[in-house]
């Protein structure tokens, strides 16, 4: 049966953060490859999430075998996003395997529905949570009433 790691974390990451979170990412997925994982889902957020597609479609390259599943709250959700970031988020969905849109419109309760979701799926749940107020500590949360295991990266 296929293992499905799936990744929760804050929009925002500090920029002092990115080169060891980078770094972090890296060996969790390779650790993950080397124990049976090969579908790796996130949400499409910006972020952790776009650093962790990023990461898993990079690996691609050495690990042709890697899976990219973007769970995407609402077919809009980068509507309001700066141009850049728009443009990656494309180019993610374009180079994704598989991609979910979960619903036509953002409404209230989309992100928390997407979160569930991925959970859903999970076998494992890569994070980077670094406060409990937050939708990803939902999700984390939402993992852990499960028994999924949680690597929490932050």
């Amino acid at each position: 049966m296929e293992k499905v790691c799936v990744f929760t974390g804050h929009r925002f990451v500090p920029a002092q953060e990115r080169a060891r979170l980078q770094r972090r990412l890296i060996d969790t997925v390779e650790s993950l490859y080397a124990d049976g994982y090969r579908t790796f889902c996130a949400g499409g957020a910006l972020g952790f999430d776009r650093m962790a597609a990023d990461t898993v479609l990079a690996l691609k390259q050495r690990y042709s075998d890697l899976r990219l599943l973007l769970m995407v709250p609402c077919r809009d959700q980068a509507a309001r996003w700066r141009a850049e970031d728009r443009m990656a988020y494309e180019r993610q969905l374009r180079d994704a395997d598989e991609v979910r849109v979960l619903s036509e419109h953002y409404y209230d309760g989309c992100m928390r529905e997407r979160n569930r979701c991925m959970i859903d799926l999970a076998d494992c749940c890569v994070a980077y949570v670094t406060s409990p107020h937050s939708g990803s500590a939902q999700t984390v949360r939402m993992a852990q009433t499960r028994n999924i295991p949680v690597l929490n990266l932050a």
